[in-house]
């Protein structure tokens, strides 16, 4: 008997790591840095970087390193499904 694969555990997020992934769902797919996301979570910018280091590791975002622009963030595949589940997503259109 083959069984599909279970989907993977949710990670254990902080109220700070859900601000930072509500934060890049809103920004519909646009990188993000740090600075950016502290600005719009209101938080101090070594805090994100605590979250934002976490997120990354459970493969929750990508970074992007740009030596003119510094470091920028957007939501994983597997980031933007867990956003659309908490419905962190908005303005899906439904079908008619």
């Amino acid at each position: 008997v083959t069984r599909a694969p279970s989907p993977p555990a949710e990670p254990d997020l902080g109220p700070l790591e859900s601000d930072v992934l509500r934060a890049l769902a809103h920004a519909d797919g646009a990188w993000l840095t740090l600075d950016d996301l502290a600005a719009i979570t209101r938080t101090s910018r070594l805090l994100v970087e605590q979250a934002v280091e976490h997120l990354v590791a459970t493969r929750l975002l990508i970074d992007r390193h740009n030596y003119i622009y510094g470091t920028s963030f957007r939501l994983s595949s597997v980031g933007r499904d867990l956003a659309i589940r908490h419905g962190y997503v908005s303005g899906a259109l439904s079908a008619s």
